[in-house]
Protein backbone atom coordinates (compact mmCIF):
# COMPACT_ATOMS: atom_id res chain seq x y z
CA UNK A 1 0.00 0.00 0.00
CA UNK A 2 1.03 3.58 -0.60
CA UNK A 3 0.58 4.41 3.10
CA UNK A 4 3.53 2.24 4.15
CA UNK A 5 5.89 5.13 4.93
CA UNK A 6 3.37 7.74 6.09
CA UNK A 7 3.02 6.94 9.81
CA UNK A 8 4.88 10.05 10.96
CA UNK A 9 2.94 12.31 8.55
CA UNK A 10 -0.55 11.77 9.97
CA UNK A 11 -2.34 14.61 11.64
CA UNK A 12 -5.33 14.11 13.92
CA UNK A 13 -7.64 17.05 13.28
CA UNK A 14 -10.62 15.97 15.34
CA UNK A 15 -11.19 16.91 18.98
CA UNK A 16 -10.10 14.16 21.33
CA UNK A 17 -9.07 13.78 24.93
CA UNK A 18 -7.25 10.55 24.16
CA UNK A 19 -5.09 11.44 21.17
CA UNK A 20 -1.88 9.76 22.44
CA UNK A 21 -3.29 6.27 22.95
CA UNK A 22 -5.77 6.43 20.08
CA UNK A 23 -4.15 8.88 17.66
CA UNK A 24 -4.27 8.98 13.88
CA UNK A 25 -0.86 7.27 13.53
CA UNK A 26 -2.62 4.06 14.60
CA UNK A 27 -4.46 4.08 11.27
CA UNK A 28 -1.22 3.28 9.45
CA UNK A 29 0.31 0.55 11.59
CA UNK A 30 -0.29 -3.15 10.96
CA UNK A 31 -1.79 -4.04 14.33
CA UNK A 32 -5.48 -4.89 14.13
CA UNK A 33 -5.93 -3.93 17.79
CA UNK A 34 -4.67 -0.34 17.56
CA UNK A 35 -7.12 2.27 16.38
CA UNK A 36 -8.00 5.95 16.05
CA UNK A 37 -10.97 7.33 17.92
CA UNK A 38 -12.30 10.51 19.48
CA UNK A 39 -14.05 11.42 22.74
CA UNK A 40 -17.02 9.19 23.57
CA UNK A 41 -19.57 11.97 23.02
CA UNK A 42 -18.35 12.78 19.48
CA UNK A 43 -20.23 11.16 16.57
CA UNK A 44 -18.70 13.10 13.68
CA UNK A 45 -15.00 13.64 13.15
CA UNK A 46 -12.26 14.36 10.63
CA UNK A 47 -8.85 12.77 10.28
CA UNK A 48 -6.27 14.21 7.88
CA UNK A 49 -3.23 12.45 6.46
CA UNK A 50 -0.52 14.64 4.92
CA UNK A 51 1.85 12.88 2.54
CA UNK A 52 5.61 13.46 2.26
CA UNK A 53 5.06 14.05 -1.48
CA UNK A 54 2.28 13.60 -3.98
CA UNK A 55 0.68 10.15 -4.20
CA UNK A 56 -1.46 8.73 -6.98
CA UNK A 57 -4.16 6.18 -6.16
CA UNK A 58 -7.65 4.99 -7.07
CA UNK A 59 -8.64 2.88 -4.05
CA UNK A 60 -9.11 3.96 -0.43
CA UNK A 61 -9.48 1.20 2.15
CA UNK A 62 -11.04 1.96 5.55
CA UNK A 63 -11.62 -0.44 8.44
CA UNK A 64 -13.61 -0.08 11.63
CA UNK A 65 -12.45 -1.84 14.79
CA UNK A 66 -15.25 -4.39 14.87
CA UNK A 67 -14.69 -5.70 18.43
CA UNK A 68 -16.13 -2.31 19.48
CA UNK A 69 -19.03 -2.72 16.99
CA UNK A 70 -19.72 -1.17 13.59
CA UNK A 71 -20.56 2.51 14.11
CA UNK A 72 -20.06 4.68 11.01
CA UNK A 73 -23.22 5.24 8.96
CA UNK A 74 -22.03 8.00 6.59
CA UNK A 75 -18.64 9.36 5.52
CA UNK A 76 -16.88 11.17 2.71
CA UNK A 77 -13.28 11.45 1.53
CA UNK A 78 -11.49 14.57 0.30
CA UNK A 79 -8.08 15.01 -1.26
CA UNK A 80 -5.82 18.04 -1.39
CA UNK A 81 -4.97 18.37 -5.06
CA UNK A 82 -1.53 19.44 -6.33
CA UNK A 83 -3.16 22.89 -6.86
CA UNK A 84 -3.96 23.12 -3.11
CA UNK A 85 -7.71 22.68 -3.59
CA UNK A 86 -9.74 20.29 -1.42
CA UNK A 87 -11.90 18.03 -3.59
CA UNK A 88 -14.42 15.35 -2.55
CA UNK A 89 -13.65 12.02 -4.23
CA UNK A 90 -16.13 9.71 -2.46
CA UNK A 91 -19.34 9.89 -0.45
CA UNK A 92 -20.32 6.58 1.11
CA UNK A 93 -22.45 4.95 3.79
CA UNK A 94 -21.19 2.30 6.21
CA UNK A 95 -17.58 1.15 6.63
CA UNK A 96 -17.85 -2.06 8.68
CA UNK A 97 -14.96 -4.51 8.87
CA UNK A 98 -13.53 -3.26 5.58
CA UNK A 99 -14.68 -0.80 2.95
CA UNK A 100 -12.75 -0.20 -0.26
CA UNK A 101 -13.89 3.00 -1.94
CA UNK A 102 -13.35 2.86 -5.70
CA UNK A 103 -12.35 6.39 -6.61
CA UNK A 104 -11.13 7.94 -9.86
CA UNK A 105 -7.37 7.91 -10.33
CA UNK A 106 -6.20 10.98 -8.43
CA UNK A 107 -2.99 12.61 -7.26
CA UNK A 108 -3.02 14.13 -3.80
CA UNK A 109 -0.87 15.95 -1.26
CA UNK A 110 -3.20 14.99 1.60
CA UNK A 111 -6.30 12.92 2.32
CA UNK A 112 -9.16 13.80 4.67
CA UNK A 113 -11.72 11.29 5.95
CA UNK A 114 -14.88 12.93 7.26
CA UNK A 115 -17.02 10.76 9.50
CA UNK A 116 -20.33 12.53 8.92
CA UNK A 117 -22.60 10.27 10.98
CA UNK A 118 -21.82 7.56 13.49
CA UNK A 119 -23.97 5.68 16.00
CA UNK A 120 -21.28 6.24 18.65
CA UNK A 121 -17.77 7.69 18.56
CA UNK A 122 -16.05 6.38 15.41
CA UNK A 123 -13.32 3.78 15.89
CA UNK A 124 -11.14 3.16 12.80
CA UNK A 125 -8.14 0.88 12.76
CA UNK A 126 -6.87 1.19 9.19
CA UNK A 127 -6.66 3.58 6.26
CA UNK A 128 -4.71 2.49 3.20
CA UNK A 129 -4.37 3.77 -0.35
CA UNK A 130 -3.89 1.57 -3.38
CA UNK A 131 -3.32 2.08 -7.07
CA UNK A 132 -5.05 -0.44 -9.31
CA UNK A 133 -3.68 -0.20 -12.83
CA UNK A 134 -5.37 -3.40 -14.03
CA UNK A 135 -9.00 -2.30 -14.00
CA UNK A 136 -10.04 0.51 -16.27
CA UNK A 137 -12.20 3.27 -14.78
Amino acid sequence: PITQNLKNRTQNTSLSANVQAYGAANLLDTSYHSYWTVADSVTSAIVTMSFPGQVTFNRVMLQEYIPLVQRVSKFHIDILTPDDVWKTIATETTIGYKRIALVPMCTAKALRVHIDESLACPVLNRVALFRDDLLKE
